[in-house]
């Protein structure tokens, strides 16, 4: 009886945290000087059910976004609105492992409560190894 009790709170949690995501997509490989393109997407990733970029929940799209190179530095990327995503890019100019790092604290409520968005990708420039 325990078991079955504690699979139905298990599942009722789960139902209760499932919303949407905020992912980045970029190829996982890069070339030294050479642009390496990025997308942003909003919307339920397991779904394939993506959110069109005008209806993006409060102030979303205000999201920022930037490239930590290998030795530390940070670039601030910017980025266009496409049809159900934003773009960005940079261009490498290290050999290295690059971490793409997306995060926003959304302004507006959402039933009581504060989100903050984080998302991260990596990049592999060169012969790297990745750690």
């Amino acid at each position: 009886m325990r078991k079955v009790l504690l699979f139905l709170v298990t599942l009722l949690v789960y139902q209760l945290t499932w919303g949407h995501a905020i992912w980045i997509e970029t190829p996982p490989t890069g070339s030294k000087n050479k642009i390496q393109e990025i997308k942003v997407f909003f919307g339920e990733y397991a779904d394939n059910d993506i959110t069109p970029a005008e209806k993006w929940f409060s102030d979303l799209k205000d999201f920022k976004i930037v490239a930590i190179a290998p030795d530390g530095s940070i670039e601030t990327l910017t980025t266009v609105t496409g049809t159900n995503h934003y773009k960005s890019s940079f261009m490498p100019k290290q050999e290295g492992v690059y971490t793409i790092s997306l995060q926003h604290p959304v302004k507006d409520l959402y039933h009581g409560t504060k989100i903050h968005y984080f998302s991260s990708a990596t990049v592999k420039v060169g012969k790297a190894d990745r750690k």
